[in-house]
């Protein structure tokens, strides 16, 4: 079995987990089961004959310095949009936000953790690695604000979609996945340590 056979069967493997966590109501292997599959999905496309190839495609490691510049910018881009994105929605009387507290104070501490460490991997290599390049950055930010379907709130949705552009757009000028990995670990991990620090 070659590797990309290999991820193909993870991604079978993922899709019968999925649907098996959700006949079970196991919402940890659900959540574990769709990341997997993303990242299997990323690395059935993305890697070509090695490891080598592949890292080299992703600029992976990179140079450390080039990479913590772009991380802190891509970041600080990140804030300011969401910023003025939250802005917006106060003028306008909209702001549905709780809705994301709601669904993360209900999460357990294990679905948390993949939100922190497995998604800005697994979500990384499939939104920006591999769907960005081949359909371009506003169509799969699109479908990465989707993604966030499960908040039911349209203030996430929109974010989504905003970070998602930034997250592209740092990925093309670094030509790295690196720092994108990193401002969304960051990022992830502060806003579920605000929301959960403010229940």
């Amino acid at each position: 079995m070659d590797t990309r056979q290999a991820f193909l069967a993870l991604i079978l493997f993922s899709v019968i987990l999925f649907i098996s966590s959700r006949y079970f109501d196991f919402l940890f292997g659900s959540v574990a089961a769709l990341h997997l599959a993303l990242f299997s999905m990323a690395m059935y496309f993305l890697y070509d004959r090695d490891l080598k190839g592949f890292l080299a495609k992703m600029g992976i490691p990179g140079d450390l310095k080039t990479n913590a510049l772009y991380a802190i910018g891509g970041f600080v881009a990140l804030l300011a949009l969401l910023m003025a994105m939250s802005l917006v929605f106060t003028m306008l009387g909209f702001n549905d936000e709780a809705k994301v507290a709601d669904v993360a104070n209900g999460l357990p501490l294990s679905v948390l953790a993949i939100a922190v460490l497995v998604a800005p991997i697994s979500e990384e290599l499939f939104f920006r690695g591999f769907l960005t390049s081949r359909i371009g950055i506003i169509p799969a930010s699109l479908i990465f604000g989707i993604f966030h379907i499960a908040y039911g709130s349209v203030v996430e949705i929109v974010g989504a979609v905003l970070i998602g552009i930034v997250f592209a757009l740092t990925f093309q000028k670094s030509k790295s996945i690196v720092p994108v990995i990193a401002i969304h670990l960051v990022y992830n991990l502060i806003s579920l340590s605000v929301i959960r620090g403010s229940a």
